[in-house]
């Protein structure tokens, strides 16, 4: 049986997970690229490195058809970025959400500018039509002022992708190219087709679709959302631990290993005590290497 038709009941979620998640070579790289082609037009300079990725939990029987990935990045211009990647299958296109997730701005209370906050991107990738009153398939909302009419742009912007919009001939940005390989995957990939030139000569893209191309037939997350949800004894040894020692170099070494686990940011320096500048130069260090 050929590669391609392995493929043939994937789903959006899947190729996410595969692609940005799960701890293959360039796996970050991949997302960062990702990344970048979606938001390229409103960052001052581009992201650099990704510094952390955790992927909140699914319930087995939904976590092939969505996935919420929270990054942390940072961008040549040294700025630090909170990004939340949602992607949504077509069983929840009656029930998802313009807004997933409401962020909580504790610095306006205290006359903070707005510059100062970190800025917060929420990408949502969906294989329907979620915005009925807007052709283009790349949407962008973000918050204004009443009085002024201002665009907050440092403050919080969202992004949507939706596939079945898409329909560009032309493919010369790495957007319109993701957006290719995704349909390309989800549809032409039954019928065996071939990967269009166009992204056989993106090196990235050409990888990705190698991938997948190469999952086995009817592959889920289930085994990998298990070791990642289920603690083991060693596990737990490793929590406690991480609450009695003080050392550094034994605190790092449990940091480390939680960062490889997926454990939320909160959780790492509330266990270990490492401050959020530490945690984000051990992820950064951890992800460089991997």
């Amino acid at each position: 049986m050929s590669s391609t038709a392995q493929c043939s009941s994937i789903t959006l979620a899947t190729v996410v997970n595969h692609l940005f998640c799960r701890s293959l070579s360039h796996s970050h790289h991949r997302l960062n690229y990702f990344l970048n082609s979606i938001l390229e037009g409103t960052l001052h300079g581009t992201i650099s490195e990704i510094v952390y990725i955790y992927q909140n939990e699914r319930p087995e029987d939904t976590h092939h058809l969505e996935t919420e990935l929270h990054v942390k990045a940072r961008t040549t211009k040294q700025e630090h970025l909170d990004i939340y990647l949602y992607v949504k299958h077509e069983t929840y296109s009656n029930q998802c959400r313009l807004f997933e997730h409401p962020t909580k701005y504790e610095q306006f209370t205290m006359q903070t500018p707005f510059q100062l906050i970190k800025k917060t991107y929420f990408i949502k990738l969906v294989n329907f039509n979620l915005l009925q009153e807007y052709p283009h398939y790349h949407t962008i909302y973000r918050y204004k002022d009443f009085e002024t009419h201002t665009s907050l742009k440092d403050v919080e912007e969202m992004h949507y992708l939706e596939l079945p919009k898409f329909n560009d001939p032309h493919l010369d940005s790495p957007l319109q190219r993701w957006m290719a390989l995704f349909n390309h995957i989800l549809h032409s990939m039954d019928i065996e087709l071939p990967l269009p030139e166009a992204l056989q000569s993106d090196t990235l893209i050409r990888e990705s679709y190698q991938i997948i191309s190469e999952l086995p037939m009817r592959e889920t997350d289930t085994s990998y959302h298990r070791s990642h949800v289920n603690q083991t004894g060693h596990d737990q040894k490793l929590l406690k631990l991480g609450k009695q020692t003080g050392a550094w170099a034994e605190r790092s070494r449990i940091a480390t290993g939680m960062i490889r686990e997926g454990y939320d940011y909160q959780c790492i320096m509330s266990i270990t005590g490492v401050t959020e500048k530490q945690l984000d130069q051990l992820a950064m260090d951890f992800y460089r290497y991997q």
